[in-house]
């Protein structure tokens, strides 16, 4: 509405394009965050020291699987757009290169949500989504004039911003510090080096293929770095296996 309202119909649409692109890969960390409720909560109940561990692994491995779209985005942002709206919405890119960090807080702020839901801390949550609606739609009102659509998804990305901090304070006082500073660390490490290597690559080769090869050095650094916490992912299976067996 804040865009139709400052800049047109026309500008509604290339925005939501952008959002559309996103909606796919929203939708699916949705659907692999949501069996981690039930994990988490028995977890928690057996040993609430070992959970917390468990809970830094899966957030550093969603950072992992999240940070890439971020950063290849820019890269490909221009082809995808192309390819899947045609080149009368190459304007969708501007924003989109903004929104897809709006996808990585996403992420990281449905693994605080999904601890909060398993602890029963979910008060917040009457309030919490409010707040972030007033603060996007005052940086609407402030940055859409002058910005346009990017001004939009810049509000959008600091709304979600407060989601996520009002979300993870009360995992942090509640449950307890879900980062490490050292885990963090190495997420940083495999993503400077994935940015270097889209940067040298695309010099050599397409972009699809600089892409690709990125990505497949990224996820060799990952493992190497322990950022692919393959026992915890195989206890999640293992749980929701059991719990669809005793269901049937």
């Amino acid at each position: 509405l804040m865009i139709d309202h400052y800049l047109g119909a026309a500008e509604v649409g290339i925005y939501s394009a952008a959002y559309r692109i996103l909606d796919v890969a929203i939708f699916v960390a949705i659907t692999l965050a949501t069996p981690l409720i039930p994990y988490l909560t028995q977890e928690i109940a057996a040993d609430r020291r070992r959970a917390l561990e468990r809970c830094r692994s899966i957030v550093l491995f969603a950072l992992v699987g999240a940070l890439p779209v971020a950063i290849v985005t820019p890269v490909i942002a221009p082809a995808v757009v192309e390819w899947m709206l045609g080149p009368r919405y190459a304007p969708a890119v501007a924003p989109l290169v903004v929104l897809v960090w709006n996808f990585v807080l996403i992420v990281v702020t449905l693994i605080g949500s999904s601890i909060n839901l398993a602890i029963g801390e979910v008060a917040h949550g009457y309030w919490n989504t409010p707040l972030a609606a007033a603060i996007n739609l005052t940086l609407n009102i402030l940055l859409i004039p002058t910005l346009g659509i990017v001004g939009a998804s810049v509000a959008a990305l600091c709304g979600q911003i407060s989601m996520m901090a009002v979300s993870h304070y009360y995992t942090f006082s509640r449950f307890g510090t879900i980062y490490t500073v050292g885990g963090l660390l190495r997420c940083a490490i495999a993503g400077a080096a994935l940015w270097v290597m889209l940067l040298v690559l695309t010099r050599w080769m397409p972009t699809v293929y600089a892409t690709v090869c990125s990505l497949a050095m990224y996820g060799a650094t990952a493992l190497a770095l322990g950022l692919i916490p393959t026992g915890t992912l195989r206890e999640v299976i293992e749980a929701r296996r059991r719990r669809r067996a005793a269901s049937a």
